[in-house]
């Protein structure tokens, strides 16, 4: 019975002195204002081991990276913290400024204006923002046409019409964009090169001839596997493949 007593009396004072996410945060950025920033990527890095994701912890964790010039960490972590905010505007400025540290210089492929504008419309929100607002989009289809099958006058019928065709639209797009966005995350993961000099090769074998060469803090995106081998695909359209430990998903 004692012992029991023991182990209570340890775990209650466990749970009495066992500090919160957000306090270790504050110590977190308590440190980088210090410019301590070693000792406040601890911190940060000791509550993303409990699972925690939010923006602003990666944020704050791609800064200190930045601070400390390592580079493909810190571009690594802006681009988390733009998977959980897309509207993060002050990770999108910081990213360009990492970027403009890295040696390659990847010219992206043209793209038509639609191809554009749907890119930028769908990257507005994450999936599964885009899933709630189709949810959101067919509760008030709905409630507008309620609106319109009751109403007895025109007006009313008129405009209760238009929402609810409008919220009709507005629900089938958001629907498509999540599904969209959701396979090609199943399809293609986006990655950072994380070793300082990456050698790719042209097939999946250590052996194999080096296609071409790329350096810590490009971005890629892995589109196929074998065992130990990822194929990646570069913005400029070039492909193939390198060793998985020289790079980490986003």
């Amino acid at each position: 019975m004692k012992k029991i007593l023991y182990i209570l009396t340890i775990l209650i004072g466990f749970g009495v002195n066992a500090q919160t996410p957000n306090e270790i945060f504050k110590e977190g950025n308590d440190l980088y204002k210090q410019n301590k920033f070693e000792e406040a990527l601890t911190k940060y890095k000791s509550i993303e081991e409990t699972g925690f994701v939010a923006d602003d912890l990666f944020y704050n964790m791609a800064n200190v990276y930045y601070k400390l010039e390592e580079t493909a960490p810190a571009i690594l972590y802006y681009n988390r913290a733009l998977k959980v905010n897309p509207n993060l505007d002050d990770a999108k400025f910081n990213l360009k400024m990492a970027q403009l540290r890295t040696v390659d210089k990847i010219e992206k492929l043209p793209a038509t204006f639609f191809v554009k504008f749907w890119n930028w419309l769908a990257n507005i929100l994450t999936v599964h923002q885009w899933a709630i607002f189709s949810v959101l989009m067919a509760s008030f289809t709905a409630i507008a046409f309620i609106f319109y099958f009751f109403a007895n006058s025109s007006v009313i019928k008129r405009i209760s019409f238009v929402k609810s065709i409008t919220s009709l639209i507005l629900m089938i797009i958001s629907m498509v964009i999540a599904h969209q966005q959701n396979t090609w995350e199943s399809k293609n993961k986006e990655a950072i090169i994380m070793a300082e000099n990456s050698y790719i090769k042209i097939s999946p074998n250590e052996n194999s001839e080096d296609k071409f060469i790329l350096h810590e803090g490009t971005e890629v995106l892995i589109v196929d596997q074998v065992d130990e081998w990822l194929r990646i695909k570069l913005a400029d359209g070039k492909i193939g493949w390198i060793y998985s430990g020289d790079i980490e998903v986003i």
